[in-house]
């Protein structure tokens, strides 16, 4: 398992366990942010924006009262024209294809080392030849491994 993640994520050498670690802390931190668009993205995102302000100008200014009512009052109408909006379902797409890819790559990591714990805590199961503790892991590393 430990190889094979290692070589899904490219973690290579000694530091892979840092580098693993370090990658979930550095995704956990850029979640908080805004994620980063494609320039494909950019660019749907803004004749999206650019259309709905042709159909209504008060978007332009966010405090305008127009605008605060189309978002507000009505919203209904203001996101079933985002929805129906010719490239809408692209932007859309790209974007869940994007969160879905970084998803699956950060379980990937959490996986990968959960796996090290694993097999660090066997290791030190066998070194201080606990064998009541032993017993007890394989017991539960047998259950583990059959079907619900």
């Amino acid at each position: 398992i430990l190889e094979g993640l290692s070589n899904q994520l490219g973690l290579e050498g000694e530091n892979r366990v840092m580098d693993a670690y370090e990658e979930t802390q550095k995704r956990s931190n850029t979640r908080r942010s805004r994620t980063r668009r494609t320039p494909r993205q950019s660019q749907l995102k803004a004749k999206i924006t650019t259309d709905l302000k042709r159909r209504w100008p008060a978007l332009s200014n966010l405090m305008n009262p127009g605008s605060v009512e189309l978002i507000t009052e009505r919203k209904e109408e203001f996101i079933q024209a985002v929805e129906e909006h010719a490239s809408y379902a692209e932007f859309r797409q790209l974007s869940e294809t994007e969160i879905n890819s970084d998803t699956k790559r950060k379980v990937k990591y959490e996986r990968f080392l959960r796996t090290v714990d694993n097999v660090i805590f066997a290791e030190n199961l066998i070194r201080e030849k606990k064998t009541k503790l032993i017993k007890q892991y394989k017991g539960i590393v047998a259950a583990e491994r059959q079907s619900l």
